[in-house]
This record gives structure tokens, sequence and C-alpha cells, in this order.
């Protein structure tokens, strides 16, 4: 395992540690948002599937951070395809920064049974419906090991 790689485990599971830490310590039944876009995907993910987002990263040839190939290897990968888009949809159609899928915070409200986007503001709440589009989408698909950490060499 190469040196780069290493450091990019340990951060990513510092960071899960850190959200799991605060999330923890919210009321449990209904939570409102104000943070980064990266902890408020993931509270959503994890509201939808109750796996953290990480369990996703990487997945498949689309899910996780770049992308591989054009076709998905099933429902998941499929999602975060769409996701993919429609963060792209974000940046053609409404002009908003390319970086406001991962920058953007937006609030967002998460409550049994799922969660709402409370933003009037066009790109937060853009970025907000990609996200929440996405977790509706990955907690009606099939998790499938197999895919998790996929070799995306494998990808067409």
């Amino acid at each position: 395992m190469d040196f780069k790689y290493s450091c990019t485990i340990y951060l990513i599971c510092l960071l899960v540690c850190i959200v799991d830490v605060f999330s923890t310590s919210l009321e449990a039944s209904r939570v409102d948002r104000v943070r980064r876009n990266a902890f408020q995907m993931c509270h959503m993910i994890n509201q939808y599937t109750g796996r953290s987002c990480l369990s996703f990263n990487p997945y498949g040839c689309f899910c996780g951070y770049g992308q591989m190939g054009s076709q998905p290897v099933d429902d998941a990968d499929r999602c975060c395809k769409a996701h993919d888009d429609c963060y792209g949809e974000v940046h053609t159609e409404h002009h908003c920064s390319f970086w406001s899928g991962l920058f953007v915070g937006y609030n967002h409200q998460c409550a049994d049974p799922g969660c709402v986007c409370e933003d009037e503001a066009k790109c937060a709440r853009k970025v907000c419906d990609c996200d929440l589009q996405l977790a509706k989408c990955l907690g009606k698909s099939e998790f499938n090991p197999q895919y998790q950490h996929y070799d995306r060499s494998q990808c067409v």
C-alpha cells in the first residue's frame, strides 16, 4: 500500500469518526443541519440507507470520488451516475459554481421517515435536491458488496 493511499484512508476514517461524534450528540428524531455539503450528503445517505456514505466510496464505477466508464454496474451505481449528472446540471443549467456540489452548504431537515431541503437560495437548493435524490435512490437500491472497492479498470 503506498503512502498517499494510506493517508487518504486515514483521513477518511478520521472524518467518519468526527461526523459520528457530532451526529450522535444531536436529537435522534429531528435534526436541523447547516454544514458543508459532504457532511450533509452523508447524513441523508445514512438516513435513507442505514449505511455510512463511506460504504459507497468507492462503489461501482460512479460512486465516490471520480468515475470511470459510461455503464453503471447496478442500480446503486446508477444512482451515483444520476447524482453526478445532477451536479453537472447545477453547474450548466443553473449557472452555479462548478464546485457547488462539493462545497455549498444547505439547510435540510431529517425526521422519520425522510429528509426535506429547506433552502430558497438557488444553488444551495439545487445541490440539496441532488443529494436528496441520491439518498432516496440508494435507499431503494440493493447494496452489492462485490461492487464496494470495485476495480474500476473493469468499467466500460
